[in-house]
């Protein structure tokens, strides 16, 4: 068909084809022309005997693994300073190659794909010019690398060889009339080319005169110059690469459907866009542990331009000795493939040190390992606030302690030695005030055992050990009237310092109420398990909490003016944060409640995590539905409150 062989050797990519014993079938001009033969010379000449050197390149296993096994591949390759993008596509024992010269990129071979898996490698895995066989290829390769001698040279039609190709390939007289499509343009366009041979491509496909078909096409027929652009089309919704190559009669046009591509380009910038527009540093590296890209955060983390870091060896920025360490314990996390943290110091280019965490994640490549991502996040300050604020907690949690018991020492003297009442009651206000301050600091020793970072984890736990913490410090004020209403058993989803939060709600309710104080603690389950949540509320009948103590409560706040009068409430509120859980006030007639409400957790086999708790309740009573009544106090047989 005359049509074919025009639009053969006027489209760009060199297109050939291979038969079974790897001649030369038929080849256009463009494949001449990259190939640097005459085209008559090549047709019935044997592949490797004509370019041996691409005998020891990746080329002869890819398309022995496309004839092999009828599946088409896409792949890239270099040749020198040159890289190309090759189709293999297999018929009748034979191939027929697409070549297309790509953009120079770094020297190497990539490994083959299949076309239909939608991936088109192009990683560069090494490579410059070698003097031996590739050494990916195959054991025994040269049985079928020459296997030419019993093979029979067929000679392959253009119109044939241009059915094999993935590719589109259609003509257009001047009149945008269709003289030839493929069977691939046949099949994109949903139409038998019969039918279309002869027709108008505007007259057929209206739609297509809103894209960029026609600007494409009058301007290589203007110009009488091929025309590369994109097109996206969208009654398909695909993405083209379109060629147009004019000649005296008309228009030879090629597409490819590059939407994957387009789609995985898009997915590119977008994430290079977050990377760049991130606060924390980030930056990649290969396999070897030199710097591959930086963004724009760790240009300015590290005072060193993007260009000075791209290209060194990361050790440049971290002590080798650290990195020889944060390399051990992120060796078993890069080997299953998940993400390991690690803490090392990085030099700035002006000598500064700053602690940093590290987030460092594999980047998985065809060899298994391609190198990692790192996000950093600079701890300098906070590890030095730490710092302070444990020498801080220390040294006047020791001093403290040390000065407050000489002070409530002289005050007993000085209360068992004197008879005047007014000296008598300033010494006692003395204890009272050193009491007090010592029990504070008691708390802060209690608070920071129970929510360092090592304390224990969020974990299901049983409900009866926030019960019987309740019911133990309410044994500590036998005037209080305490009823602690619980289920008989179950998990809530909480921090180990969840009990000694409740057990703070309980005794600050106690301690603030004058009289007989009257408390309720009501453990409850809503939803199911899983989705649920438990409900931990603790009632009193005095005094509603001042603003300040609720703001600590609710929403874990105060001002240096306004503020709580000690650190229990802020204990209730870090702990159940910790848990993933919240708080809830209200007002009563009289008194008032807070509610602690943290999650259920799904498994409810296992009625005890961690510890068991040795000391049973007293004075329990059976509820109706499986829960239990504890009272504790003087009037413990009163029963509940309403």
């Amino acid at each position: 068909m005359t049509d074919a062989h025009d639009v053969l050797d006027r489209v760009g990519e060199a297109v050939f084809a291979l038969d079974a014993g790897w001649r030369f079938t038929c080849c256009n001009e463009a494949a001449a022309d990259l190939l640097d033969r005459d085209r008559d010379d090549l047709l019935g000449a044997v592949m490797w005997d004509e370019f041996p050197q691409l005998a020891r390149s990746r080329l002869p296993d890819v398309l022995h693994e496309t004839v092999a096994d009828g599946t088409a591949r896409s792949f890239t390759m270099a040749a020198g300073d040159d890289r190309y993008a090759i189709d293999a596509h297999p018929d009748d024992g034979g191939v027929t190659v697409l070549l297309e010269e790509r953009d120079p990129g770094a020297a190497g071979e990539t490994a083959s794909e299949p076309v239909g898996d939608g991936a088109t490698p192009d990683a560069s895995n090494g490579g410059g010019d070698r003097g031996e066989r590739h050494p990916g290829a195959a054991t025994g390769a040269e049985e079928w690398l020459d296997a030419t001698t019993d093979a029979t040279a067929v000679d392959v039609l253009p119109a044939a060889l241009l059915d094999r190709v993935s590719d589109a390939f259609v003509a257009l007289d001047d009149e945008w009339r269709f003289r030839y499509l493929n069977g691939s343009a046949e099949a994109l366009l949903a139409r038998d080319r019969e039918e279309l041979l002869g027709r108008v491509i505007w007259d057929e496909f209206p739609e297509t005169v809103e894209t960029q078909f026609p600007e494409g096409f009058y301007e290589a027929m203007a110009t009488g110059d091929p025309v590369a652009f994109d097109v996206y089309h969208p009654p398909l919704g695909t993405h083209f690469e379109a060629r147009a190559y004019p000649g005296p009669d008309g228009l030879s046009v090629s597409l490819r459907e590059v939407t994957d591509r387009k789609e995985r380009e898009r997915e590119v910038e977008r994430y290079e866009r977050t990377v760049e527009a991130a606060g924390d540093p980030i930056y990649t590296l290969d396999a070897d542990g030199y710097i591959t890209d930086v963004n724009r955060a760790t240009v300015e983390f590290s005072g060193y331009d993007r260009d000075e870091l791209v290209g060194e060896h990361v050790s440049a920025l971290i002590d080798e000795e650290e990195l020889t360490a944060a390399e051990d314990q992120l060796r078993d996390a890069l080997a299953e493939g998940t993400v390991g943290t690690v803490e090392f110091d990085v030099e700035t280019r002006i000598g500064e040190v700053r602690r940093c965490e590290a987030t460092i994640a594999p980047i998985p490549g065809e060899s298994g390992f391609d190198g990692t991502v790192t996000v950093l996040r600079d701890l300098t300050e906070l590890r030095q606030r730490e710092q302070r604020l444990t020498v801080l907690d220390r040294v006047l949690r020791h001093n403290l302690r040390n000065h407050m018991n000489v002070v409530m020492g002289h005050a007993e003297r000085l209360r068992s030695g004197v008879d005047d009442d007014t000296l008598v009651a300033s010494a006692e206000k003395v204890v009272e005030v050193a009491e007090r301050i010592m029990s504070l600091s008691d708390d802060a020793r209690r608070f920071e055992d129970a929510l360092k970072p090592d304390a224990g984890e969020l974990a299901a736990r049983p409900i009866e050990d926030i019960e019987w913490g309740a019911t133990e410090v309410a044994k500590q004020y036998p005037s209080a009237d305490v009823t602690v209403e619980a289920p008989d058993d179950g998990l809530v989803l909480a921090h180990d310092s969840v009990t000694l939060a409740v057990q703070e709600l309980v005794e600050n309710a106690i301690v603030h109420n004058e009289g007989t104080t009257h408390v309720d603690v009501t453990i409850e389950r809503e939803g199911d398990p899983g989705d649920g949540e438990v409900r931990i509320r603790v009632a009193d009948d005095g005094p509603s909490l001042p603003g300040t103590e609720r703001e600590v409560l609710e929403h874990g706040s105060e001002s240096p003016l306004e503020h709580a009068s000690g650190l229990g409430l802020w204990l209730v509120n870090w702990s159940v944060t910790k848990s993933g859980g919240t708080l809830t006030f209200k007002e009563r007639d009289p008194g008032s409640a807070v509610t602690i409400h943290l999650h259920w957790p799904a498994d409810e086999s296992d009625g005890r995590v961690r510890g068991e708790s040795t000391d049973e309740p007293t004075g329990e009573d059976a509820g109706d539905d499986g829960r239990s009544v504890t009272h504790v106090g003087d009037d413990a047989g009163r029963g509940r409150r309403p």
